[in-house]
């Protein structure tokens, strides 16, 4: 076998963690255990190998002494032998392989064939068309083995029928059809149904007066003309809020929409801003501040009132107060916030050093 003692020492948390002479709670461990053994041989390429446990009882002198026994029928080792990829135009073959983690034989890769791996990697491929404004990109995987009909594996390639085979708990028996065999060796073959690019036909910005169309372009990534990723419409929204909040609009709104042309090439996407009420500072009141006077404390605040209201603003001056040497912690209220007032008023809650630790911190600093 290819997976050494040492490995399974490391898959038994039980040999690590757990005191056999004391016994093994409801045997979690040892299930956990068999699990991380199925499982590497899984990842290894090992889809029919069988982990089963023999336990024994017998009088001891301190009790009795359980003896268990982990039983292992490795069976053949799929490998891929061979990786072809068809149907590509948009991308090189070798550009689709790099997105993939099953591989060939080769000085850092024994070439294991793991259905669950072979999943991960499909969705790889259509992420990277996904990205390039491909939307409906079709990626089917076929495996050949040697001596074997063609295993057809589109979607989830094979993960059930590698389940089936590393979970049995039966006791080995005699070996089935290839079992004898070491290892049985595959190709591989992605078949890639591209479909077409999707590209930013048009991008409308409605409903904003806070800020100029450039300056919401220029925070988020969709741009005409270039591909069109229907998955960024969420982030883009959230770009597009962050932006508009900053300059006083804190219950800002957007929603984005797109429309595809008929032959899917174009995508036409709309953004509705809905600004809310315009928000601005109130009054700035300290709490707590026995020691600091306030106009030391006033110094650190990025925002003064009446300036638009900033939630950035807001949380880069509690870190200003946090860093002061002679402040312990900061809390901060703006309890018109939730009520969607025109004006918030500002209330921090000051906790400050007691003397002796702030003078210790003081000799400490000067000492370095």
């Amino acid at each position: 076998t290819e997976i050494y003692t040492l490995s399974l020492h490391d898959a038994l948390p039980i040999w690590k963690d757990l005191d056999l002479k004391n016994g093994n709670r409801n045997d979690a461990g040892l299930r956990k255990s068999l699990h991380n053994i199925r499982e590497r041989y899984r990842s290894d390429g090992y889809l029919e190998s069988r982990v089963t446990t023999r336990d024994e009882t017998e009088p001891g002198e301190e009790g009795k002494k359980r003896e268990i026994s982990i039983l292992i029928d490795e069976g053949p080792q799929s490998v891929i032998g061979e990786i072809t990829v068809e149907g590509n135009q948009a991308f090189s073959a070798k550009r689709i392989r790099k997105q993939m983690l099953t591989e060939t034989p080769g000085v850092f890769a024994n070439g294991a064939y793991d259905p669950q791996r072979l999943k991960e990697d499909v969705g790889a491929v259509k992420l990277l068309y996904l990205k390039d404004g491909y939307l409906n990109t079709g990626v089917d995987s076929q495996i050949s083995w040697e001596g074997r009909q063609p295993e057809t594996t589109p979607g989830d390639p094979g993960t059930e029928q590698a389940e089936q085979a590393t979970s049995s708990t039966e006791s080995p028996e005699a070996s089935p059809e290839g079992r004898e065999m070491e290892k049985r060796t595959g190709r591989l073959n992605l078949e890639i149904e591209e479909g077409v690019r999707t590209r930013v036909a048009t991008l409308s910005i409605a409903g904003n007066t806070a800020v100029t169309r450039e300056e919401v372009e220029k925070g988020i990534s969709l741009k005409v003309g270039e591909p069109f990723r229907a998955y960024l419409l969420e982030s883009e929204e959230n770009a597009i809020t962050r932006i508009i909040a900053e300059k006083g609009y804190p219950y800002v709104t957007v929603q984005g929409t797109y429309a595809l042309s008929q032959d899917g090439t174009e995508a036409d996407v709309a953004f509705l801003v809905d600004e809310g009420k315009y928000v601005k500072l109130g009054e700035v009141h300290f709490i707590g501040n026995f020691k600091t006077s306030e106009k030391v404390l006033r110094n650190e605040l990025e925002i003064e009132p009446g300036e638009p209201f900033s939630a950035v603003k807001i949380l880069e001056s509690q870190r200003n107060l946090q860093n002061m040497e002679a402040v312990n912690s900061v809390q901060y209220r703006l309890p018109g916030l939730q009520a969607r007032t025109g004006v918030v008023n500002y209330f921090i809650e000051v906790e400050e050093k007691r003397s002796e630790e702030h003078t210790s911190e003081l000799q400490s600093r000067q000492s370095i």
